[in-house]
């Protein structure tokens, strides 16, 4: 049965997430309660450090049954002496504790607060009285959900968001999705990391993409390197984000290439061309000329 909060301790009723821990507790600090019995005799109940994720500097302590009904005073010994005091203090009688039962993830408990040698406020401790459990069971790990969105970095607007289920007590890696019309800008992956009471690192991923650029159109033109005309209709090449493509000069009759026979256009992510127009210069085949000579074979002289 629960009862009535004390009037000197602070009794916080909320679950173990909502408190925040600075540090670690020094070597050798322990804390727990004493308790006199009907013949004067004092005795010292130590409480033990729960070891779970999510209660760190928490400490849970079986109040015997002899002990139950008595009043209890606070006891805390730090052999180091990095705390100068505590808030409540060594000595302060914990009247009518509210019982922590079983269950950890709903217990109430008492809160310390620790303060250095300037006095000012440096840690925080948990302290747990249960009259049934000598070692509360380790709870189970509560997931999150979290918010990934995809972000258009152009505009800044949101293209889409999802929500996504992270298991408790786990690293969760989130992989960005491909998008039609859009290229992702930042890392495909991003990781999420929720402790055993369900409180993810972030609650919100994004995720940046830039829209797809049309692919560039590149002119092909073939020219008469003597008149500078053209010599037939030029041609039109359609080139791929992202790659190199290879133009081949064309074949055309009564004209010889000059020069190369491939040209090359890179196009980067954003639709940039290396050149908006590729030319292959041609000359024109010369027809050869014959004379035809008669020859009287009798003199060898042209008839």
């Amino acid at each position: 049965m629960k009862k009535l909060l004390g009037i000197l301790v602070t009794i916080m009723i909320l679950t173990a997430a909502s408190a925040a821990f600075s540090e670690g507790m020094p070597a050798g600090f322990s804390v727990g309660v004493n308790w006199i019995d009907d013949d004067g005799f004092l005795y010292t109940e130590y409480a033990s450090p729960v070891t779970y994720s999510g209660y760190e500097n928490a400490y849970w302590l079986l109040v015997p049954y002899q002990a139950q009904g008595r009043l209890l005073t606070l006891f805390i010994e730090d052999p180091t002496g990095q705390y100068a005091a505590y808030m409540p203090g060594n000595g302060t009688e914990l009247y009518n504790y509210i019982d922590a039962g079983a269950d950890i993830r709903y217990a109430s408990y008492t809160e310390i607060y620790c303060f250095d040698q300037n006095m000012n406020q440096s840690n925080l401790i948990r302290l747990y009285l249960s009259t049934s459990t000598e070692y509360p069971s380790q709870p189970d790990a509560v997931g999150a959900t979290v918010t990934v969105r995809y972000i258009d970095s152009t505009s800044g607007s949101e293209i889409r968001s999802d929500l996504i289920e992270c298991p408790g007590d786990q690293t969760t890696p989130v992989s960005a999705p491909d998008i039609y019309g859009y290229v992702l800008q930042s890392d495909d992956t991003q990781y999420v990391q929720v402790d055993s009471n369900g409180n993810p690192d972030r609650y919100s991923i994004e995720f940046y993409y830039s829209p797809v650029a049309d692919a560039p159109v590149v002119t092909v033109r073939y020219i008469d390197m003597n008149t500078g005309n053209d010599i037939r209709q030029a041609d039109q090449y359609t080139c791929e984000l992202n790659t190199t493509t290879s133009i081949e000069a064309a074949n055309i009759d009564g004209y010889i290439l000059s020069g190369d026979n491939q040209a090359y256009v890179t196009v980067d992510a954003n639709g940039n061309a290396s050149t908006g127009e590729v030319i292959f210069y041609y000359s024109a085949v010369q027809a050869p000329v014959v004379t035809v000579r008669y020859i009287d074979v009798n003199t060898g002289s042209e008839i």
